[in-house]
Order: C-alpha cells, then structure tokens, then sequence
C-alpha cells in the first residue's frame, strides 16, 4: 500500500514538473514572438509617428504660405476658404496612405474600406453632397457675388453670405431666405447688379381718343425732367400695342442700378399727376349695377 502511494506521488510530481517546464517554454516562446514583433515592427512604428507628426506641421505651414500669396488673395473669402481646405485634406490624405505604407499594411484592403465609407456616407448625404457641389460651381464659375440683386423665379434678394452648401439672402423688407446652392446652380438666376446700369420699363394705358404726340411728348419731357433718368442712352417712347379698351404705351428710361426702383416709383407717380392736369384719360374697367324692381 504503501509502494503504490509512493508511485502515485512520484507521477504527481513528475507530471507537476513536466507542465512547469511547458508554461516556461510557452513563456519564453510568447516573449520571443513578441520580441520580433518588436524588433520588425517597432521601427516602422516609430518612423511612422515621425512622419505623421512632421508631416502635419509642414501642411498647415504650406497651406499659410499659399494662402499668404498674392495671386490667391485676389479670391474672394469663400473661394480661399474652399480651396484652402480642399489643399489641406488632398495633402492630409497623402500624408495617411504614405504612413500606411510604411507600416506594412496592405494597402488593398485600406482602399476597399475607404471606399465602403465613402459610398455610405455619400447615400446618406447625398443632399449635401449635390450642395456642396452646386456651391463648388458658383464659387468656379461666379455667376453673382456678395452684394449682389439676384432672382432664381422662387427667391430674390441681396447676397448677404455664399457658404459651401447654402446662399443667404437678404430681401428688400429684410427677410434673410437660406438658398441651397444645389438649386441655385441648376436654376435660371438673374442678376440684376452686374451690370451698373438698369432700364424701366413701364407700359401706360391712354384712352384711343388721346392724341398720341402729345401723350408721347409729355412722357418724355417727364423721363428727361428726372435727375435719375440718364442722358445717354435717351428715354422711348412708343405705341407698343392696341388693347380692347386702350391704348398701350411703352415707356423706357436708363438709369444707375441703385436707382431702379426709385425711378420706377417717381415716374409712375409723375405721370399720373401729369396726366390729370392734361386731361389724359387713363382707361380702367368699371362696373355698372343696374337695380331692377319688378
């Protein structure tokens, strides 16, 4: 009895032994792995984190120096703004792929995982993306700029503010109205400050028994009497149609931009006037109601 006790503790120990030499050559085979890893891998890490680290101090001073030069601050503040960081994030980019590179990873499947975000980012934020490329193409091409009188059919107003993806506007009893610039660059907008002078038109109803000359003579007199109206071109004034009821007279005058729409008003108001005192009948449809009684 006692023999097989024996025997059964020495078993116990060997075994104990044997498993305490396994777990140090497990040991001593992790660290070594680990070891190599370090010793393959460490360097590339550090170079790595050297570049990023550098990479990125030499990118925001490039974009300043550029942003600095002369050429470029002929832009106007929202194109500098987009192309500084359309410069910053192209070179931002390089710079990641490059650190990729060096630490081995492959760079396979970095793209296919770039593009699996990008596709779904883009189909959550496709609005955004069809504004962003709309503000893209005003700021290129610049079919109006702060400041500037513009009318889309839907909208119309002062540029107050071009953004990336919107275009604030101002309307003349001071509503601000915020534009998605996806609309305004596929949209017929007409600007009415580019050029610095604007003509009014206006079409005056005159009653068939008028004498025209005498009609058309006052209306020019009153054009070139406004201290708005311009010289040169000089103010028309035409027969432009027959109407069932009237005459239609077409009245033209050229003044400054800033001036349209107080021209327009004045002489509206001045050819009413004038037209009273000469006993110029403006036509106008009316109404009889005859009562009967039975």
């Amino acid at each position: 009895m006692e023999d097989t006790i024996s025997k059964a503790a020495e078993a116990v120990s060997e075994a104990v032994s044997e498993a305490a030499a396994g777990a140090d050559a497990g040991t001593s085979s992790v660290w070594e792995t680990v070891k190599g890893y370090i010793v393959e891998y460490g360097l590339r890490l550090l170079i790595a984190m050297v570049l990023l680290f550098v990479g990125l101090k030499l990118i925001n001073v490039f974009t300043k120096r550029i942003k600095a030069k002369k050429s470029f601050k002929k832009l106007d503040n929202t194109a500098t703004s987009l192309l500084g960081s359309f410069m910053s994030i192209a070179l931002k980019l390089i710079l990641f792929l490059t650190v990729i590179a060096i630490l081995g990873i492959p760079m396979t499947s970095v793209i296919t995982i770039i593009g699996t975000v990008s596709l779904a980012i883009g189909l959550a934020l496709q609005g955004s993306l069809a504004n962003f490329a709309g503000g893209l193409m005003i700021i290129l091409f610049k079919p109006f700029k702060l400041g500037d009188f513009i009318d889309n059919h839907t909208d119309s107003g002062t540029v107050t503010d071009m953004g990336v993806f919107y275009t604030t506007l101002t309307t003349p009893d001071n509503r601000v109205i915020t534009v998605p610039n996806s609309l305004l660059s596929n949209a017929t907008v007409i600007n009415y400050s580019v050029s610095e002078t604007r003509r009014v038109d206006l079409d005056i109803s005159v009653a068939y028994d008028t004498d025209i000359d005498v009609a058309k003579r006052l209306l020019v007199s009153l054009c070139k009497a406004n201290p708005l109206t311009l010289a040169d071109p000089e103010p028309f004034v035409a027969v432009s149609s027959h109407g069932e009821s009237a005459m239609i007279l077409t009245v033209r005058a050229w003044c400054s931009g800033k001036d349209y729409w107080t021209l327009r008003f004045e002489l509206l108001e001045n050819i009413k006037k004038a037209f009273d005192a000469a006993g110029i009948e403006i036509p106008y449809n009316y109404l009889n109601v005859i009562e009967t009684r039975k």
